[in-house]
């Protein structure tokens, strides 16, 4: 199964002709997969409701294909760190939790990655805080993305 097969099955917002998947709903879908092709995506979430929208770009998700994964590689790279131990502990788990890298063909992987990345943005004290203060209030029901 494909990202955008399941998407397509997906509860979605239309705004300005721009499609938007809700996070609980998609979850859901993809708990029922045990495998999901791995492909390049990005996953950018917002906080919509009707007459909000408010993008949470610092917890953008991606997925990387590539024939040599190395998240450790990765997250010195946008850290600028030069080992792992120097890097905030809530700062390497956003960075885990919000990119994977994946070979080719690891579709159990893909599951496992979108699953993870959901939970934490439908979890995530410091996201919640983030709306709270922006909009207001805080409602998982209102998390939505749009998928790239």
């Amino acid at each position: 199964m494909r990202v955008i097969d399941l998407l397509n099955k997906t509860k979605k917002l239309y705004d300005r002709k721009i499609e938007y998947y809700n996070a609980e709903n998609f979850i859901a879908l993809v708990y029922k997969q045990s495998a999901i092709e791995a492909e390049d995506m990005v996953l950018l979430p917002f906080y919509k409701t009707d007459s909000i929208t408010y993008e949470l770009y610092d917890y953008e998700f991606s997925i990387t294909v590539t024939n040599d994964p190395d998240m450790e590689k990765y997250i010195l790279k946008r850290t600028g760190c030069s080992s792992v131990e120097e890097i905030n502990s809530k700062i390497f788990t956003k960075l885990t939790k919000c990119h994977a890298e994946l070979e080719f063909g690891q579709d159990e992987a893909t599951a496992s990655a979108i699953i993870s990345y959901l939970n934490y943005i439908l979890e995530n004290h410091d996201l919640k805080a983030d709306v709270i203060s922006a909009c207001g209030h805080f409602d998982s029901a209102n998390l939505y993305f749009e998928y790239f």
